[in-house]
């Protein structure tokens, strides 16, 4: 079906299927439709953004000047983030770039070669990585389904692809939000139990995640 949108917890959703918050507005990729959706914090709507919902490509055409050459290989590319410089990271499961070994997260420069600057730690586990996301100073958060020493599904690297070590203790992330809901459990949540889908950074300067985790 192909929704119109409408009121907020009203309003059909089709498969939606990632999110990101910019300038305040809360945009969403429904994968039913192959339309993006925005929503306004704050307002009472939803509505469609971009896509006419139709399959078919009515205009765009191919950036020639980026080229990944044949691209990440392995089973996809799950998640895509735009750093400030233009560089391109994605992440997904697969252990190189079109040749340059890079396991599970690898950052593109602006014309689609791996950047050699940005090295990240190996992944362990099951190694998939879903949600990459970046922050206001460029570090860049790695959420998934695996492991970095003690560091489980959710790590922070920091420009060069150096792994934050600040970041999380043995594996918990600690959330602190400034006005929890009653009875909310704020002082720790374990991610080592099940594997993070997606994640998006807040709107505010508070630099504070929200995470889609399996089965919660």
């Amino acid at each position: 079906f192909r929704s119109q949108g409408g009121k907020l917890r009203q309003a059909e959703l089709n498969s939606p299927w990632d999110l990101c918050v910019v300038d305040g507005v809360l945009y969403v990729a429904m994968a039913g439709p192959h339309q993006i959706w925005s929503h306004r914090l704050g307002s009472a709507t939803i509505q469609p953004y971009a896509g006419s919902g139709h399959e078919d490509i009515r205009d765009g055409s191919l950036d020639t000047g980026f080229n990944p050459g044949s691209g990440a290989n392995g089973l996809a590319i799950y998640e895509v983030a735009l750093q400030s410089d233009g560089k391109v990271l994605i992440g997904g499961s697969f252990a190189n770039v079109n040749g340059t070994a890079r396991n599970q997260v690898a950052r593109l420069l602006t014309n689609g070669v791996v950047d050699a600057s940005f090295v990240p730690p190996a992944l362990s586990g099951a190694a998939i990585v879903y949600a990459v996301a970046v922050q206001a100073d460029d570090s860049v958060i790695v959420a998934g389904n695996f492991n970095v020493g003690v560091r489980q599904h959710i790590i922070r690297l920091l420009n060069n692809g150096t792994l934050d070590t600040t970041f999380g203790t043995g594996g918990f992330a600690v959330i602190r939000p400034d006005n929890p809901l009653p009875g909310a459990d704020v002082t720790a949540y374990p991610y080592n139990e099940s594997e993070i889908l997606d994640l998006v950074i807040g709107a505010d300067d508070s630099g504070r995640l929200l995470l889609k985790e399996l089965g919660k």
